[in-house]
């Protein structure tokens, strides 16, 4: 019996530490912002204009990275470049 409720106690600890470690692990993705999808973009050479700042917002929406890099492959931006920086942008 006592070697059952040590299991279990165990095992809580075990998924309470699990489940503290993953916001850690994930901490920089969710903090990318559309700035960092603009520097990016700024320090590749591009011009950072009112194309590029609105495709960077669209990451704001949940389904916005298929937009944010069409929109800037259509403004001249090198699509590796696009998604890259779309991706630093992501809404997560």
């Amino acid at each position: 019996m006592l070697r059952g409720k040590f299991q279990r106690a165990l095992t809580a600890l075990s998924l309470a530490v699990a489940a503290s470690a993953v916001p850690l692990m994930t901490a920089a993705e969710a903090q990318a912002t559309p700035a960092d999808c603009r520097s990016y973009l700024a320090n590749r050479g591009y011009r950072v204009g009112p194309g590029v700042v609105k495709a960077c917002n669209y990451n704001q929406e949940i389904v916005g990275h298929p937009f944010c890099v069409g929109n800037l492959v259509r403004l001249g931006v090198n699509q590796t470049h696009a998604m890259r920086a779309c991706d630093l942008a992501a809404w997560r």
